[in-house]
């Protein structure tokens, strides 16, 4: 059976066999049948999980869960440039105006805010790519 190490007890999930597709079943763990059989258990039905045309296949609902569960880190992590010692620019110029303004003194902090400024800008692009999933 394919899938199995994506299998969450409680989550919900489409299995396919080669007789037909079973939809929204919530997985509750394995049964050992015997030595040689080991079934994967989706409430009331049970797969041989030896057998390998058998698949288990995530849901669209968990998909989004998971891609949420990724906004959220996104969104906490560019709080975090936000609360630093040093300031992450919010655009290029202000960063382009800092290195021009610091005449060579500084430098360390212009690279510490040029790094966070690249950080925010990947951050932004993470979100808008996981907003457009979203659709």
């Amino acid at each position: 059976m394919k899938g199995l190490e994506l299998l969450v007890k409680g989550q919900e999930y489409v299995v396919r066999t080669q007789f037909g597709e079973y939809p929204n079943l919530v997985f509750t763990g394995f049964m050992q049948e015997n030595d040689d059989v080991t079934l994967a258990c989706f409430e009331d039905v049970f797969f041989d999980i030896s057998v390998p045309s058998n698949q288990v296949i995530v849901n669209q609902y968990n998909k989004r869960e998971s891609m949420k569960d990724v906004k959220e880190f996104v969104e906490g992590m560019m709080e975090n440039l936000e609360r630093g010692i040093i300031a992450t620019p919010e655009s290029q110029e202000q960063l382009e105006a800092f290195a021009k303004a610091n005449n060579g003194s500084m430098d360390l902090v212009l690279m510490q805010m040029a790094i966070q400024y690249g950080m925010k800008i990947a951050f932004a692009s993470t979100r808008s790519v996981i907003d457009g999933l979203d659709k």
